[in-house]
């Protein structure tokens, strides 16, 4: 027998390659349907395949009794991560089942990489786990990207892909260019996508508030916490399929309930609250791009960014074990979308530091960025070149209190006196712009600021009594002062 992992390769770099919403979410409905496609292609050959189902019971004997007779060829253990586990009979079904795999994907999902990895099965599905582990760590140094394109010297390319044009695509009497990855993400999305829903948006600029004046987007990235260590604490010590393989079935579906099911609940009402309250002009629309597993990516206005972010992580039931944290990047509508998704993962990265330690903490943090320039590369590299990384307090920890000046109620605590007081939007600004060029010149600034506003410092001070921290806090709030903080118009 042989224990197999499925994945597939450079899966943002597939979504994200444009800032085509029918293409984002046509390929994302691609990678999600990839594993059906895996057991739909077993089923032409008459390769007769068990999918893991809603029945979470599994008996190693009996699934070696059906091999060893031929009633059975392919067991699909589970579904977690992004990836698809199984158990082969044998090394020829293994071929022929990749064969068929590889050519459909190549067919109907070109610019998708799949990769698999297979070990040889024993009765311990712990040893046979951790050596499959390590051969999926050694496969993914050395399989292709997927972005190679063999191109004659007078083929017409897409500028952002580099891929060549195969076909047109006609829009609302418009026509359009389209590759032949692009053309297959585009009918994934004709085929699954309701475009009469109050939830499409056709163009990433019809979520922004004004063309041109405040095209302004977020893309926020959540993932849920220590969902590694959370298996290793449930598998024990166990090294039986049977055991092993019942339990994490159990701990992929209930996964999927709470960060998918719970989650985009949470955020449809969020939306539906926002409709009823807030300015009608502005679009409230969220666009969800990955659900899968405890990964969560969408898109909205820039300024319902830590609402809908709030609301996502709130669903989560912390008393039960589960919790998220989630990187926010803010940027303008034409920029590169797959840029400023790698940011906002690499701020749930970091917002995840604040959870790492010798305990398992159940806590939701967010870090966030707002893209003023062109730069790109690693956020800490960005921060460190606009000499921001010294002058901000995040990451901030969704929940708590306002006395804690980790907790974000902190931060709406700082605005709420502010605006009571009803410091001027410049008196920020300025603080906050002269904080990130000298943090003695913001002291300076504050210090007169104070000077102005009689009291201002002492009601501060009761909420956040350290300085240097306040002052962070304070270039923070500016950062996204007219976006999160401001008054409706």
């Amino acid at each position: 027998m042989l224990l197999a992992q499925y994945t597939i390769r450079s899966k943002q770099d597939y979504i994200f390659r444009t800032n085509r919403i029918r293409e984002i979410v046509g390929a994302s409905i691609n990678i999600t349907n990839a594993w059906d496609i895996l057991a739909e292609e077993a089923g032409k050959a008459k390769i007769r395949f068990q999918k893991a189902g809603g029945d979470e019971t599994f008996s190693l004997e009996n699934v070696v009794k059906q091999f060893e007779s031929g009633e059975l060829c392919v067991v699909e253990l589970f579904r977690g991560g992004g990836n698809d586990t199984l158990l082969f009979s044998d090394e020829k079904i293994y071929c022929q089942l990749n064969r068929l795999f590889s050519y459909r994907i190549a067919r109907d999902c070109p610019g998708m990489v799949p990769m698999v990895v297979c070990v040889q099965a024993s009765d311990n599905y712990k040893k046979d786990y951790a050596n499959l582990k390590r051969e999926v760590d050694k496969k993914k140094n050395t399989v292709s990207s997927g972005r190679d394109n063999n191109l004659v010297p007078f083929a017409m390319v897409d500028r952002v892909t580099f891929q060549p044009y195969v076909d047109i695509d006609y829009i609302e009497n418009t026509i359009e260019r389209v590759t032949a990855e692009g053309q297959s993400k585009r009918l994934t999305f004709k085929k699954n996508v309701d475009t009469n829903s109050d939830t499409y948006v056709r163009y990433l600029d019809s979520l922004a508030t004004k063309r041109d004046e405040e095209s302004l987007l977020a893309v926020v990235h959540a993932d849920g916490n220590n969902m590694g260590r959370k298996i290793q604490d449930l598998l024990g010590e166990a090294s039986d399929y049977d055991y092993c393989v019942r339990q994490m079935r159990e701990f992929t579906r209930k996964t999927s309930d709470v960060f998918v099911n719970l989650g985009l609940k949470a955020m449809k009402k969020c939306k539906d609250d926002l409709s009823k309250t807030e300015d009608s002009s502005i679009n409230k629309a969220f666009r969800l791009i990955v659900a899968d597993g405890d990964d969560m990516t969408f898109i909205c206005n820039a300024r319902y960014a830590v609402k809908y972010t709030e609301a996502y992580v709130s669903a989560m039931p912390e008393e039960k074990g589960y919790s998220s944290c989630a990187g926010i990047c803010i940027f303008h509508s034409h920029y590169p979308f797959a840029r400023a998704y790698e940011i906002a993962e690499q701020c749930c990265d970091y917002a995840k530091t604040r959870i790492h330690g010798e305990t398992l903490k159940e806590e939701s943090w967010i870090d966030y960025h707002y893209i003023h320039s062109g730069i790109t590369g690693d956020l800490n590299a960005i921060r460190v070149s606009h000499g921001t990384d010294k002058s901000i307090a995040r990451p901030y920890r969704l929940g708590g209190s306002s006395a804690d000046s980790d907790s974000f109620k902190c931060v709406e605590k700082v605005v709420d006196i502010i605006k009571e007081r009803h410091i001027a939007r410049t008196s920020i600004k300025t603080i906050g712009s002269k904080w990130e060029i000298s943090h003695a010149d913001g002291r300076k600034e504050y210090v007169k600021l104070c000077g102005h506003n009689v009291g201002l410092k002492e009601a501060l001070s009761e909420v956040v009594d350290d300085e240097e921290r306040l002052m962070k806090i304070i270039y923070d709030i500016y950062e996204v002062y007219d976006l999160w903080f401001r008054e409706e118009d």
